[in-house]
């Protein structure tokens, strides 16, 4: 649902009813690729317009004898009651725009993007990441968007009867270096056990850390044991 005005007179869909700038007569038709869903009218007086869609993506089209077409997307959900009016622009003054959305390096386009001209709602381009719509004359800002990719925003000033194509290079998102991780620790740890009093061999294992304290001890013990015995023969 929304209304349908002349952004002739204003830019503001706000300030449409009072400056006598709504557009009664104009037709808004949804549309899903190639095909037709629904269209309406919009009513005398207020230029009110209404479409029952069921959930999914939509391309919502106005137009009206003297003007431009005007475009935007819209996503449907369940209940969704929101609004989307459209701005018209006559066709003397109406300038036509093309933006290309392409990555910066490969120049390939990017068939997810959006592109948005000033408060507009955001257009979602074709398949060969393009959009095209008219708008009227006067300074613009456009910004495209898309997944991955650091966003681009260029001003211009459309002037009446003169098209504008651009094409805008948007830059992938740098990824953060990841940290190495520390060496896996091997869960063993080298035991030195110094010689015991009389005892000419070092000995000295690797041996699992969780029972390094007990191997360790039962170690010292033999050594003890066996320096013990060798100074009781000495007697």
């Amino acid at each position: 649902q929304g209304t349908v005005w002349n952004r002739a007179i204003t830019d503001d869909v706000a300030q449409a009813s009072a400056l006598g700038a709504r557009l009664p007569g104009a037709v808004v038709t949804a549309t899903q690729g190639a095909a037709t869903v629904a269209t309406a009218t919009a009513r005398d007086g207020d230029a009110y317009w209404a479409l029952d869609l069921p959930p999914g993506s939509y391309t919502l089209t106005a137009t009206l004898d003297g003007f431009a077409p005007s475009t935007r997307s819209h996503d449907v959900a369940a209940g969704d009651s929101s609004w989307n009016s459209l701005g018209m622009a006559p066709v003397d003054d109406a300038v036509a725009v093309r933006v290309v959305v392409v990555d910066a390096v490969t120049t390939a386009p990017l068939p997810l993007a959006t592109v948005q001209f000033g408060i507009d709602e955001p257009l979602v381009v074709d398949a060969v990441g393009q959009v095209t719509t008219s708008l009227p004359p006067g300074a613009v800002t456009v910004v495209a968007r898309a997944e991955g990719y650091v966003p681009r925003s260029e001003e211009h000033t459309l002037v009446a009867g003169v098209p504008l194509e651009l094409s805008l290079r948007l830059d992938a998102e740098s990824v953060p270096p990841v940290d190495e991780p520390p060496p896996d620790d091997d869960g063993l740890q080298r035991l030195v056990i110094r010689n015991a009093p009389g005892v000419r061999a070092t000995g000295g294992c690797s041996c699992d850390a969780r029972g390094a304290n007990a191997d360790a001890a039962a170690f010292a013990v033999a050594l003890l044991g066996v320096a013990a015995g060798r100074r009781r023969r000495r007697r």
